[in-house]
């Protein structure tokens, strides 16, 4: 991997002459991004693409029927309360968590 002196001088030399600071900021700030993401990679591994699509298809299911499930208690003019509903949110959101540090 070069270095980030060179990464930089080489991203310099590509843009044109009349370019904005912004748009050496926002290329600076692609370049740091990928580079940590490489980093991240490298030490703590990726996720196979069968492997996603398999937890993202199982995850799109499950909201699917959450919110048919919505629909219909709407429709049957059912009220959610709004201390369950946020209780509810809070117990998936910390599930979700554990799941992807795994």
């Amino acid at each position: 991997m070069r270095t980030a002196k060179q990464q930089v001088e080489s991203l310099l030399h590509r843009l044109p002459e009349d370019c904005a600071l912004e748009d050496i900021q926002y290329h600076l700030y692609v370049i740091g991004t990928v580079r940590g993401g490489l980093e991240d990679a490298q030490q703590r591994g990726t996720v196979p693409q069968e492997e996603v699509e398999k937890h993202l298809g199982k995850w799109l299911t499950e909201v699917e029927s959450k919110i048919a499930e919505g629909y219909a208690s709407a429709q049957r003019g059912e009220l959610l309360d709004p201390d369950e509903v946020r209780a509810k949110l809070q117990g998936w959101k910390q599930a979700q968590s554990t799941d992807q540090q795994r």
